[in-house]
């Protein structure tokens, strides 16, 4: 039987420890995401960090964390649900604005590419040009991300899927079957055995040692 993390309440006070319980500042808890930027407090990471310490500490349980559900938001694009928000300016979310608008059809990278980048420096001017304006927002780079695990996890929870397929990509909705990932490894090691020895007499009075492909004469 699992428990989950409980939300204790935060002292005003609250002090912040490392993995060696020494204590250290705010800063310093932020950059471990640890601290919420805007006021300090302690965020869920660092309570459940808390939480597991203790019940080892303890010797009870160990708590987990409750994975993240995602169900579909009342925003949709093309009459395809998002399952991002479409009044932020985002890179992933304007792709999946392209590859709703072609439901079920490869779009091809260059396509999208290009159609991407319009959008998003006609949405946003002053912002695309201060960050893309010598090198394009990397669509392909970025629309290969949404086919991967963990950002595809939100998109395959609304039943939808992005493949790459040849040189595009492609939205699928209504999917219900799980994703089969290629197995990758590396392959086994083939051991090489040596060629066995041979010794061929020759009417000159030489012997001829054969080993794989060297040949050595020796005279008798």
């Amino acid at each position: 039987m699992s428990t989950e993390t409980a939300t204790p309440t935060v002292p005003a006070n609250f002090r912040y420890r490392d993995e060696h319980g020494k204590m250290i500042s705010k800063d310093v808890a932020m950059t471990h995401r640890w601290a919420h930027k805007e006021d300090g407090t302690p965020t869920k990471i660092y309570l459940h960090r808390l939480a597991v310490r203790e019940a080892m500490k303890n010797g009870t349980e160990v708590p987990k964390r409750p994975k993240k559900t995602y169900e579909p938001g009342s925003q949709s694009h093309a009459d395809v649900p998002s399952p991002y928000d479409l009044n932020r300016r985002s890179g992933y979310r304007t792709i999946f604005q392209v590859l709703a608008e072609n439901v079920g059809n490869v779009v091809p990278t260059t396509e999208l590419h290009d159609e991407v980048n319009s959008r998003l420096q006609a949405e946003a001017p002053e912002w695309y040009g201060a960050r893309y304006s010598e090198t394009p927002y990397d669509v392909e780079a970025n629309a290969y991300v949404m086919t991967r695990a963990p950002y595809n996890v939100k998109i395959e929870a609304m039943g939808q899927r992005v493949s790459q397929v040849d040189n595009g990509f492609v939205l699928n909705v209504d999917v219900t079957e799980p994703r089969v990932y290629r197995k990758r490894g590396r392959k086994p090691k083939v051991q090489e055995v040596p060629a066995p020895e041979t010794t061929v007499e020759a009417d000159n009075d030489t012997a001829v040692t054969v080993t794989g492909e060297a040949v050595v004469t020796t005279v008798a």
